[in-house]
């Protein structure tokens, strides 16, 4: 239904390097599943559009919520 309340969790359970991955669950307000997937992004260096990793800043801002288990923590 178009009024419905969705929950959208995403995760990042690796590291980033020159691609990033983020896993996402759908479900609705009162926790029932609706959608599982994944989308897989790029970074690229401009303005020659080369892969590139990932700049510093953003590594150091993943690095802040980082676990020993390998996997980002909720926030």
């Amino acid at each position: 239904r178009y009024d419905d309340l969705l929950v959208v969790r995403t995760y990042l359970k690796r590291k980033p390097g020159v691609k990033i991955r983020f896993d996402h669950e759908v479900e609705l307000s009162e926790g029932v599943p609706v959608a599982v997937g994944y989308t897989v992004l790029a970074f690229l260096k401009a303005p020659e559009r080369k892969p590139a990793r990932p700049p510093l800043y953003f590594m150091q801002a993943v690095d802040k919520y980082w676990d020993d288990e390998e996997h980002i923590r909720g926030l």
